[in-house]
């Protein structure tokens, strides 16, 4: 946490750092800076030891000056200032310990750094949502419907056969029938074995026609996947209506 003398240390260690550091005319590099700070105007001198820091004339200051920098946005964040700032005081910070680890302004960065990385992580955007498994219920469910329409329907196919060889073989028989009551009888037979020939063969033409119509519904949803496509029944079988 900072206090009100910040401004005061900041001047102070940037001037120890010039007059240790370089040439006794360096130290004027925090002057622009330090006046805005002595009014009240920290965003100005922020701008202000930014720019002075990438001067050729203040290389010798540099350190000291990027750390006048965080400091000063510190104070911005304390006093209600954009949170966000925090993020770049901390990276302002880190960027004076990386450039002189052993010294003063490294020191006091490494004390200020885990007020502002707190603040800072305290309003990163949280991570974004991992995208929810796609729904195939309705693909699934057609596949499942199309399979079961055709087996539905190719096993009446199968039991129509069996009923239309019932009906040859009463048609054989009454052609050999030696009396009237055997004609008779197997007349019947054959009669009885045609009609369920033809439900059955209705039927089972009509569900393999249902599952082919859905087996082809659930080809084209899981192609298009996510795109919008809407199944009807119709009186002729199905229509399919989609945007791809």
């Amino acid at each position: 946490m900072l206090t009100s003398s910040a401004p005061a240390h900041a001047r102070a260690l940037a001037a120890v750092l010039a007059l240790g550091a370089g040439p006794a005319w360096a130290v004027d590099c925090y002057r622009a800076g330090n006046k805005a700070l002595d009014d009240g105007r920290r965003g100005d001198a922020v701008r202000a030891f930014e720019v002075a820091a990438e001067l050729p004339e203040c290389a010798a200051s540099r350190v000291g000056l990027l750390h006048s920098k965080a400091v000063a946005l510190h104070e911005m964040v304390e006093a209600g200032g954009d949170p966000q700032l925090a993020c770049r005081a901390a990276e302002t910070y880190r960027a004076v310990i990386g450039l002189e680890p052993t010294s003063r302004a490294a020191e006091a960065s490494r004390a200020a750094l885990t007020d502002v990385d707190g603040r800072c992580r305290a309003v990163a955007p949280p991570e974004p949502a991992k995208p929810s498994a796609p729904d195939h219920s309705t693909e699934w469910g057609l596949t499942l419907g199309a399979a079961g329409a055709l087996a539905a329907g190719g096993l009446l196919l199968l039991l129509a056969l069996d009923a239309q060889e019932e009906r040859d073989a009463a048609d054989a028989r009454q052609l050999g029938a030696t009396t009237e009551a055997d004609r008779q009888a197997a007349l019947d037979d054959f009669y009885a074995a045609g009609d369920r020939t033809d439900a059955l063969g209705v039927t089972g033409y009509a569900l393999a026609g249902v599952g082919g119509a859905l087996a082809v519904a659930a080809a084209v949803t899981w192609a298009v996947d996510d795109a919008p496509v809407a199944v009807a029944p119709t009186l002729g079988g199905l229509t399919i209506r989609g945007a791809w």
